[in-house]
C-alpha cells in the first residue's frame, strides 16, 4: 500500500507497523531505547574473541564517533557498541557523535577504539547526535593505466558540523598525497550516476 506524501517531506512506510515514519534529519538527537533496531554484525567487523581491553574512565566533553554502515539508526539499543576516538578514521556510512556530559566507563581496545555498554550508561551522562553521512564522492584517484586506486570520501553533515565534514574530506585526501607524488597518480572527477 503506497503512502501518500505531503509536499516537501519524505516519509516511508515501515514493514512492521505499516505506519509512516518521519525522516531522521542531520543534527537530530538520538535516544538509547530498549527494543531499538540493531543492524546485523557487519562482515569483518569487531568480534570479542581474543581481544584484550582495559577499563577506562572517559572524561566529560569527550567526543566519540560511531558509524552505521548499512542503515540509519533512529535509536541505539542498550548494548555493547564500538566507537572511534579519531574522526579522521571514520568510514563510509551514517555517522553519530557521542558527547560525554559526565564521566563514564568504557573498554579501550586500542588507541582509537573504545567500546561502551550503552545499557550501563545513564542517558543523562551522554548526548548522541546524528551528524550525517560519509559516502564515496565523485573524485577518484587513478594510476597511469586508468585503474581506480581510491574513491575520495564526501561527508554531508548538519550545518553545525560542516567544519568536521571538511576535516574528514581533507584527512582522506592527505592520506593519499604521497601516492599522488610518488607514482604520479591523477585525481579525476566522474559524473554522478542516477
Amino acid at each position: 500500500m503506497p503512502v501518500r506524501r505531503s509536499r516537501g517531506t519524505r516519509r516511508k512506510q515501515t514493514q512492521k507497523t505499516g505506519t509512516a515514519q518521519p525522516r531522521l534529519k542531520r543534527g537530530a538527537s538520538i535516544p538509547i531505547k530498549t527494543g531499538a533496531y540493531k543492524p546485523p554484525l557487519r562482515q569483518g567487523s569487531y568480534k570479542d574473541i581474543g581481544l584484550s581491553s582495559k577499563r577506562v574512565l572517559i572524561s566529560p566533553n569527550t567526543k566519540l564517533y560511531h558509524v552505521s554502515t548499512y542503515e540509519k539508526l533512529k535509536a541505539f539499543t542498550p548494548a555493547r557498541t564500538c566507537f572511534s576516538t579519531n574522526e579522521s578514521q571514520l568510514m563510509r556510512g551514517h555517522v553519530y557523535m557521542f558527547e560525554t556530559l559526565k564521566p563514564i566507563h568504557g573498554e579501550q581496545v586500542d588507541s582509537t577504539e573504545i567500546r561502551l555498554d550503552l545499557g550501563e550508561i545513564n542517558p543523562s551522562a551522554i548526548h548522541i547526535t546524528y551528524l550525517g553521512e560519509i559516502h564515496g564522492g565523485n573524485k577518484f584517484l587513478v594510476d597511469n593505466d586508468g585503474r581506480t586506486k581510491h574513491r575520495f570520501l564526501s561527508a554531508k553533515f548538519a550545518p553545525k558540523y560542516k567544519t568536521l565534514a571538511k576535516q574528514i574530506e581533507t584527512n582522506d585526501r592527505e592520506q593519499w598525497e604521497n601516492a599522488i607524488k610518488k607514482y604520479n597518480y591523477k585525481i579525476i572527477t566522474k559524473p554522478r550516476s542516477n
